[in-house]
């Protein structure tokens, strides 16, 4: 059974195959450049993340992407743990990358590994962020998962 529960506008509490997912969560901000001899053009970064998503453990509740008349892209994949989207400047060869996740589900080492093959991360934050077990709110900023 899949399940979004709304308590309020501020809060939500995410169920996904009838598993409650935690509050606390990754969020990798990454700004990457495409490496020479790969190609993203039109559909295929919005294919490559979504093949990304599947191999780290994903769960892909939808998507939504917008390919540009050069063949940039920008998109978001709405997860059953969070989101992933991106932003891609293709005279740039440039891609701003946002993934968050809730819970321990999602193979975060798995993910950077798929991106490392295709691209040069420039730039890499993480936040842990979410309400931990003391229930406390908070945001923990690093550049290790």
């Amino acid at each position: 059974m899949w399940g979004l529960i709304f308590f309020n506008k501020n809060c939500i509490l995410f169920f996904v195959k009838n598993k409650h997912v935690p509050t606390e969560g990754t969020h990798v901000i990454l700004e990457l450049k495409v490496k020479e001899g790969k190609e993203f053009r039109g559909d295929r970064l919005k294919d490559f993340f979504y093949d990304l998503l599947k191999e780290s453990n994903a769960t892909i509740i939808d998507f939504k992407h917008f390919v540009f008349p050069n063949e940039a892209s920008s998109g978001v994949f709405l997860l059953g743990e969070s989101h992933l989207s991106w932003h891609y400047w293709i005279d740039e060869g440039y891609v701003s990358l946002d993934i968050y996740t809730c819970g321990n589900s999602f193979n975060h080492i798995k993910a950077l590994s798929i991106l490392k093959e295709n691209f040069i991360i420039d730039d890499i934050k993480i936040l842990k962020r979410g309400i931990n077990r003391r229930g406390v709110y908070k945001i923990n900023i690093s550049n290790e998962i």
